[in-house]
């Protein structure tokens, strides 16, 4: 039995053809959001950035930092997702890696689906309760660098296979990130 064959029934076809694309062919993979009809992805900050790809699961990230596992944030797109955490862990995570200073040294940043990451107790409550948008806005728009969210990425069934530590270009423009070398030779 192939790998393709194995995978297939299991995944939506954008996943699928996705994963192929990066991982069976020695050509860049090109958009993350080729094929992706989900309208979920909106730009924050327009611009374009170009680097390296780092990070993942924002906790996680955020459980590197003073680690021998913390990854080179200079220059680099970082990769931000999360899943199943209220707005307020979100932002403390945020404040977390820009008090490091580690968001400071990138060039742009590339936001995945944040599953299941709302307040429950939102609408409850006569005060002020942040959305996963406000922490974004609130905690990212000063870096003054392209911004991205909602790309088709995280806890998600449609989900781009993003190569780790390949080079790519973040067009905050028009929303879309492209993998700019091959994951595989």
């Amino acid at each position: 039995m192939l790998v393709s064959d194995f995978l297939k029934p299991r995944f939506p076809k954008y996943t699928f053809e996705s994963f192929i694309r990066t991982l069976t062919q020695p050509t860049a993979p090109g958009s993350i959001c080729q094929n992706y009809h989900q309208q979920t992805v909106k730009v924050l900050r327009a611009g374009k950035a170009i680097g390296r790809l780092v990070g993942g699961n924002l906790s996680i990230v955020c459980a590197t930092l003073g680690t021998p596992f913390q990854p080179s944030f200079k220059d680099a797109i970082v990769l931000l997702e999360e899943v199943d955490e209220v707005p307020y862990r979100l932002d403390r995570m945020l404040t977390h890696l820009l008090n490091a200073g580690v968001l400071q040294q990138t060039r742009g940043i590339a936001i995945g689906i944040n599953k299941n990451c709302f307040d429950p107790n939102a609408g409850k409550t006569t005060e002020y309760r942040q959305t996963v948008e406000d922490v974004f806005k609130e905690r990212l728009l000063p870096l003054r660098i392209p911004i991205v969210t909602g790309l088709p990425f995280g806890h998600t069934r449609y989900n781009a296979t993003l190569p780790i530590g390949s080079r790519a270009a973040l067009d905050a423009d028009s929303g879309d990130l492209v993998i700019t070398e091959p994951a595989v030779t």
